[in-house]
């Protein structure tokens, strides 16, 4: 189903985002 993807992609996106914030320091 394209909903699961749609879901892990997205969940995928939020880890890189707050892992770029905690390795940059904000």
């Amino acid at each position: 189903t394209p909903n699961v993807f749609l879901v892990a992609g997205s969940w995928d996106n939020n880890v890189r985002c707050w892992e770029v914030e905690r390795t940059t320091g904000k």
